[in-house]
């Protein structure tokens, strides 16, 4: 155990964090833990207490360097994920135009690069024009009879149009009060 003293805290925690970087990380642990603790499995009673809990401590260390590393892998992944969640639209973009560009040059079209702009963004309805379900309703209805003629039933009568049976169109226009205005 006396090269032990030699190899220090900041040794250990750069061993763990360079040995989990390696590819096959699971069976160098093994290997570097008994590096550290040399001749411990075989004369651990025979070792001072000092020199056991040096070992413990150099492993400790190669634990917190392997975690660290870990732990900074993730965290710098979920920062670069935010990054691109940032430029979510912009990469759409990219992304259609070279699934749809032919040939080798990109072709982005100009539509998709337009946005929205408030004063084209539709305007939300005021109170006074809000209408109730029922009024809707009534407006849409009367509009389909209007595009057939009054017609209600057969195959190019309102029924049809509106995807329901004559009896149900003339059900909803007698609820909602609407009649023939000839």
């Amino acid at each position: 155990m006396d090269a032990a003293p030699g190899v220090g805290n900041m040794a250990a925690l750069a061993a763990g964090a360079i040995s989990f970087l390696s590819p096959c990380v699971l069976p160098l642990v093994p290997a570097y833990l008994s590096y550290i603790a040399g001749d411990a499995v075989g004369g651990a009673q025979d070792q001072p207490r000092h020199s056991r809990l040096f070992t413990l401590a150099l492993s400790a260390s190669f634990v917190l360097g392997f975690s660290l590393v870990f732990v900074g892998l993730g965290a710098s992944a979920t920062a670069v994920g935010r990054v691109l969640l940032q430029y979510k639209e912009q990469a759409n973009i990219v992304e259609r135009a070279v699934i749809l560009s032919p040939g080798h040059s990109l072709q982005v079209p100009i539509a998709d690069l337009q946005t929205i702009t408030p004063a084209r963004a539709p305007a939300a309805p005021s109170i006074a024009a809000s209408v109730t379900l029922a009024d809707a309703e009534r407006e849409y209805i009367i509009t389909i009879l209007r595009n057939t003629n009054w017609m209600v039933g057969g195959p190019k009568g309102a029924a049809a149009r509106l995807g329901m049976k004559r009896s149900t169109l003339q059900s909803r226009m007698k609820k909602l009060g609407i009649e023939n205005p000839e």
